[in-house]
């Protein structure tokens, strides 16, 4: 790879690394590493991130009742599994427990920081990119037009921009019979590299997709 330009002087409030990440986040390119790191910075001021995992989480137990999403174990290269069902989010339940869409955004910002800052805090090498395991099981045609959906693209979307560089490999289980109608509509809007990274996985034993989850994990 390409020497690395010297990090701008607000690198120096992040851990060692991360600039380099983010100059490979941007195909190294330092102005718009630049941008993105200090787009980070204002985020992270703004939500005071620095010190949410020492702030107390009132909500984190009704969340975790109504969201089902965890870390287990990790791949054959040391990365991280995190594993979620977005059918078995249930919206209704975390508003009527007074859960706000902005709090559960802040929620999924917290356990995106556990992970990077307790359970791999490498900033390069396979232990700095997680797996993501999507289990879709349950997943009706009008989800994926409802909050849920608009839930999962606005915390990717803060991921993306704030954690650049962390997605190893994505695997969709369990998808619907109609997933590939809403998967061929969907693929042209994401961009090439992500889309290199999503595995639907086949439901038979036998399917590509069953192997290719078997031999990460």
């Amino acid at each position: 790879p390409p020497s690395s330009p010297p990090p701008p002087p607000n690198a120096q409030y992040f851990p060692p690394g991360t600039w380099e990440r983010y100059l490979r986040a941007t195909n190294h390119n330092p102005i718009e590493a630049h941008r993105r790191l200090t787009s980070t910075q204002t985020w992270r001021q703004t939500h005071n991130m620095n010190a949410a995992l020492t702030q107390p989480h009132p909500t984190f137990d009704v969340i975790k009742r109504y969201y089902p999403h965890s870390f287990h174990s990790t791949g054959y290269h040391g990365e991280p599994v995190y594993y979620e069902k977005p059918a078995q989010i249930n919206l209704s339940a975390l508003k009527k427990e007074g859960v706000s869409m902005d709090q559960l955004l802040h929620h999924y910002a917290i356990v995106t920081e556990f992970l990077w800052t307790h359970l791999s805090p490498y900033q390069n090498g396979p232990s700095s990119k997680g797996i993501t395991v999507l289990d879709l099981e349950g997943m009706r045609l009008r989800d994926f037009a409802g909050e849920v959906v608009t839930f999962v693209k606005a915390a990717a979307s803060f991921t993306g921009e704030h954690y650049p560089e962390r997605s190893g490999r994505i695997y969709v289980l369990n998808a619907p019979s109609f997933f590939g109608v809403v998967w061929r509509l969907v693929k042209p809007l994401v961009d090439p590299v992500t889309l290199a990274k999503v595995c639907v996985v086949d439901s038979s034993s036998s399917g590509d997709g069953g192997g290719a989850i078997r031999a990460a994990l």
